[in-house]
Parts: C-alpha cells; sequence; structure tokens
C-alpha cells in the first residue's frame, strides 16, 4: 500500500524536542485561508481591519493535521460570532522552538485585545505568556498548558488532559482484546507524551493487562526506516506484546509495517491517536484497531468563544476545559466517516 506520510508531531505537534538545523520560514495562516506570508486580520472569516478588537492564535502549523480541526473550529467561532482574529504558525517543526516564540513575541508587540496561546515549550513561551498578561492581554492556553496556565496568568486552559487521553488509548485497547500494550513515546523530553502512557498503563492494569513503553531516539523520529526497525526490533524480543499504540498517526504508519514485517496482522493489534482520512481508512479495513480522538475542533471553537466572551462581558470558565479523548473504532466508524463527509476537517485533517 502506498501511503501518504503526515507531519510526524505526535501532538501534537507538538513534541517539543523538534528543532531542526535549517531555520524554517515563519508563515502566518489568515483566518479561513490555508497559508498566506502576512498575517491580516478578519473578521467572521472574511480580511478586514475595522474592528478595534483583534484576537491572534499561536498555534500549531497547519500543515500538521492535528491542528488543521483546531484551526477550522478557530474559522467557525470566528465567522459565528463576528470575530476579527488571526491564526499565526510556522510552516513546519524544524525550528519549531525559536519560531513559536518569535511568532508570540510578535503577536505581543501587536497589543491585541487577546490572545490564544499553544504551550508547547514551556521553559520559552511561560515567560512570554507572563510578559503578556502582565501587560494586561488576556490570554487563553490550547492543547497544551493544563500545568503551567494559572502560574502564567491565564484566563483558563482548553484542551487535552494527557493523562485522560492515555486512559481512553488504554481502555479502547483492552476493549479489543490487546492484554500487553507497548506504548510508543517519540518525544521522550515533553512531559505530555509519558503522561499519555502512564494513563494509557493504568487503564490496562485496571483491565487485567499490563503496559511497558519504548522510547524512540530523537534522531529516529523523522526516519520512517529507524522508527520501523526500534519497533520490529522490539516486538520480536517481546512475544507477548499483543498491542501497540502510537501518540503520531506517522509512527502509527511505522508500527502498522513493522507489524506486517512480522506477519503478525491481526495478532498485535495497533491503534494510533489523531484522525487522518488514512486513519479512518486503516480503522474501517482493520489495519488500526482504534485510534484517539482529541476533538482539537473543539479546542480551538471554545478557546477563541472564551477568549472573546471574557473581554467583551468579564465572562470566562473558573475551571480549565478539556474536550476530552474519544476513541474510534469498529462500533463507531461509520458514524464518524459520515461526519467527515458532511462536515470536512471537523473529525481530522489531510
Amino acid at each position: 500500500m502506498i501511503r501518504t506520510r503526515v507531519p510526524r508531531s505526535g501532538s501534537p505537534w507538538r513534541n517539543r524536542i523538534l528543532a531542526g538545523v535549517a531555520v524554517a520560514a515563519v508563515v502566518a495562516v489568515t483566518a479561513g485561508c490555508s497559508a498566506s506570508s502576512n498575517t491580516t486580520g478578519s473578521k467572521g472569516g472574511s480580511a478586514s481591519s475595522s474592528s478595534k478588537t483583534n484576537y491572534i492564535v499561536v498555534s500549531g502549523p497547519v500543515s500538521d493535521p492535528y491542528f488543521q480541526p483546531m484551526k477550522l473550529g478557530s474559522d467557525d467561532a470566528a465567522k459565528q460570532f463576528g470575530i476579527n482574529y488571526q491564526y499565526s504558525a510556522a510552516t513546519n517543526y524544524d525550528n519549531i522552538t525559536s519560531d513559536y516564540s518569535k511568532l508570540l513575541t510578535e503577536a505581543i508587540a501587536k497589543k491585541p485585545s487577546g490572545l490564544v496561546v499553544w504551550d508547547s515549550a514551556p521553559t520559552v513561551i511561560d515567560p512570554l505568556v507572563k510578559q503578556a498578561t502582565s501587560e494586561g492581554i488576556p490570554v487563553v492556553m490550547i492543547s497544551s498548558g493544563l500545568d503551567t496556565w494559572q502560574a502564567d496568568g491565564a484566563i483558563t486552559f482548553v484542551g487535552e488532559d494527557h493523562t485522560v487521553t492515555g486512559l481512553a488509548a488504554g481502555t479502547a485497547a483492552a476493549k479489543t482484546g490487546v492484554t500487553h500494550l507497548l506504548c510508543v513515546n517519540n518525544a521522550a523530553s515533553n512531559p505530555d507524551l509519558q503522561q499519555r502512557c502512564d494513563g494509557a498503563e493504568t487503564s490496562m492494569k485496571k483491565a487485567g493487562g499490563t503496559s511497558v513503553q519504548i522510547i524512540i531516539p530523537a534522531s529516529d523520529v523523522n526516519s520512517p526506516s529507524a522508527t520501523t526497525t526500534a519497533i520490529q526490533g522490539y516486538l520480536s524480543s517481546h512475544p507477548d506484546i499483543d498491542g501497540v499504540w502510537t501518540q503520531s498517526a506517522a509512527i502509527g504508519t511505522d508500527v502498522t509495517t513493522a507489524v506486517q514485517n512480522l506477519n503478525e496482522k491481526g495478532k498485535i493489534k495497533v491503534s494510533t491517536l489523531g484522525l487522518t482520512k488514512e486513519v479512518l481508512a486503516d480503522v474501517k479495513n482493520g489495519t488500526l484497531a482504534s485510534a484517539i480522538d482529541g476533538q482539537q475542533y473543539l479546542q480551538g471553537f471554545y478557546a477563541l468563544e472564551i477568549l472573546n466572551q471574557y473581554v467583551k462581558y468579564g465572562l470566562y470558565p473558573t475551571a480549565p476545559v478539556l474536550p476530552g479523548a474519544l476513541a474510534v473504532d469498529k462500533d463507531n466508524i461509520a458514524q464518524v466517516e459520515k461526519i467527515q463527509s458532511e462536515y470536512p476537517g471537523v473529525r481530522g485533517g489531510d
């Protein structure tokens, strides 16, 4: 099968270890458009600079399918509430930490009415968020930042409880009959991924099974052959493993390749995090036993809506908003595909 590889971000996107040797070109993505070389305002999805209320969402690259539903959610919130907003992102993960901090610094300098911030690297991003809030700029954290939003002075957090995501993954794996789960950690320096593996282990133990973790070296994360070899070698030496959960749709492809190379398809059940067209197709045909949907569309919609309500009315949730993690498997794949067909992009990226 010929597969189109998606950015190997994990979440997310989200892996704080991803810093390339080449400096990536930073682009701003306007609401309602896929990419642009300039950051421009938009109100309800149409270019406008007439509104004094201007929000900037500084989040992950839309080249990563994980962030495509998130941006779509923000676009839809802007249209529904007549919000003037900008989506600012780097093109990719090649130099994500420095690129992202530059984008956030530039956003703060514009003195917007509010910011939505992806806390992808706390040691770098947290000081900037504190700067923004100290200057009176309201901030809503999105996707990453559950453990830091209060200390940074943000209004609230909208996104993922990574332990809950892991719990959902472990429960889904046990449901398909997995008793010994391998959790793939493709970003050891990112505590979010460790939390997910810990959550998966808790669920597996509750179901009477076990869970272990394999860490993919940073040098191998962007190499399909290296990742496949590492997974294949581990499975060969641990024949008791009957399930694998990966935190990246791209690495999920490597895992299925490793399983096929071992002629273990059917015996070793593979699941992943994040929905793409390929993932949905693989769940439908049985190549993947399940997938976890972080509901990024809701994250993008709620974060911008909450920021707008705070600025306009002074109203905001007093606790984090956690859209939660939904398991997609053979029992509900038809419903998910139907929704994705009727509302493209809401349940997953390209």
